[in-house]
């Protein structure tokens, strides 16, 4: 199951029950809020990308509900090498005790994972 910008939205579990791997977007909320801090829209901003991706906890989240075996989160917001793989790993385990992967730009995986 693949889903791309949205919002959270706890009915994806249902689309994605049971499945194998579950491909969700993510959003590392820590760092849009340093971010809005920072820029003269920052409300806006913020509002702005809450409303079109999912923060990882939530993602972790909706695949811990869909009972996934392997949780790929990609299309990761923000693409900033100061948020590393065990900061994007840790906000999604807080709900999903599974296997996570972090794909990055290029990254091939093979089936099954």
């Amino acid at each position: 199951m693949f889903s791309s910008d949205t919002n959270y939205n706890p009915q994806l579990a249902e689309f994605a029950k049971r499945a194998d791997v579950l491909v969700h977007e993510a959003l590392y909320l820590p760092w849009v809020d340093r971010l809005v801090t920072r820029v003269k829209n920052g409300a806006t901003l913020r509002k702005h990308l809450l409303e079109s991706h999912t923060a990882a906890e939530d993602v972790g989240r909706i695949a811990d509900a869909a009972n996934v075996k392997v949780l790929v989160m990609s299309h990761l917001v923000p693409d900033d090498p100061d948020v590393t793989d065990d900061d994007w790993r840790s906000e999604a385990a807080k709900n999903f005790k599974g296997r996570i992967v972090v794909a990055r730009d290029l990254m091939e995986l093979r089936l099954p994972l």
